[in-house]
């Protein structure tokens, strides 16, 4: 199992946050892939609107789980910012069933959507190059939960294929819509 996923999802348990590691790091992403300005609070208030209290009343716990946020807030937007494309989504590990992970991978999908609204995008169809059409595609993502598995070799390598879909179409939203292009003459392209 992925110890930093597992920490994490804890940490968020113990801010009593209703959301899943996979779908809270979705929603750090999206806010983070549109530049957005202050995303640190907004993705802390979005996640556990009562933690600063619980900080100031003395809860260790929440202190911790706080310093823990900070430190993948930290990861990810070098992650997005490094020139290697070394970005990928908070998934549960391979260890854990297809179905989970699928399962995951659409809550990841419906976080990073909604990190994309807290951040002020509402029209997806104003935004630039094929970022419109991968919208579409990760907002399908969503609904994958749903399909019947059997989690066969072929069904493992759509879902590495999902994956990496979505982790290409992040950094691809991250260029254009930050402006920060690592190299302009080669952007990465969906498929």
């Amino acid at each position: 199992m992925d110890t930093e996923y597992i920490q994490f999802d804890r940490a968020l348990q113990r801010v009593a946050s209703e959301m899943s590691a996979a779908e809270a790091h979705g929603v750090l992403t999206g806010l983070l892939a549109t530049g957005a300005q202050a995303a640190m609070p907004i993705w802390q208030a979005e996640l556990a609107p009562d933690l600063e209290a619980k900080i100031s009343s003395g809860d260790i716990l929440a202190k911790e789980s706080q310093q823990l946020l900070q430190a993948v807030y930290t990861k990810t937007q070098e992650a997005l910012d490094e020139r290697d494309m070394g970005f990928n989504p908070m998934l549960p590990g391979d260890d854990e069933s297809l179905i989970v992970r699928l399962e995951s991978l659409g809550k990841w999908c419906e976080g990073f959507l909604l990190g994309m609204t807290l951040a002020g995008v509402q029209e997806h169809s104003q935004l630039p190059g094929e970022i419109p059409d991968w919208l579409r595609d990760i907002t399908d993502i969503v609904q994958v939960g749903q399909y019947d598995l059997d989690e066969t070799e072929e069904d493992e390598k759509s879902y590495f294929e999902l994956v990496e879909y979505v982790r290409m179409g992040v950094m691809l939203c991250h260029m254009e819509l930050t402006s920060e292009k690592t190299d302009p003459a080669a952007p990465p392209t969906l498929h």
